[in-house]
């Protein structure tokens, strides 16, 4: 089983920003890693957390990442809310048409924003690479 315990912050959602990374949820999501099994398979889950407007839903997704060098697969889980302006983010599987501001890109799934470019990549723990969104 995977247990996911909080999710980026984010003001647009009407959460109050904190030095906190993470938002705490109202409780653990439960799915089985048997759910995203194979190499960049995902799985779709929802998280509720508390507010001052009382609880919101978030949507996310699980993805099993496969390093291009070999290394061991990994688990990530993401808010399906891009951070720039709570957009929804698509997983990408064919990334030879993603807009990138420079560089290659990637081989390998990529998240993305279609609202405004913005490109986020599992393999660096959805680092933002491309677009406007910061983090």
């Amino acid at each position: 089983m995977v247990a996911v315990a909080g999710f980026s912050r984010g003001s647009a959602l009407g959460i109050a920003q904190s030095p906190a990374r993470w938002i705490e949820l109202r409780e653990a999501v439960r799915l089985s890693a048997r759910d995203a099994a194979e190499p960049w398979q995902t799985a779709d889950f929802e998280a509720w957390i508390s507010t001052a407007g009382g609880a919101k839903r978030l949507n996310g997704m699980l993805v099993r990442t496969q390093p291009d060098d070999g290394s061991p697969r990994g688990l990530e889980a993401y808010c399906s809310l891009c951070p720039h302006e709570i957009c929804l983010v698509e997983y990408v599987r064919e990334t030879k048409s993603v807009p990138m501001d420079a560089g290659p890109v990637p081989k390998h799934p990529l998240l993305v924003c279609s609202c405004h470019f913005s490109v986020f990549d599992p393999l660096q723990h959805g680092r933002a690479i491309s677009g406007p969104a910061h983090r």
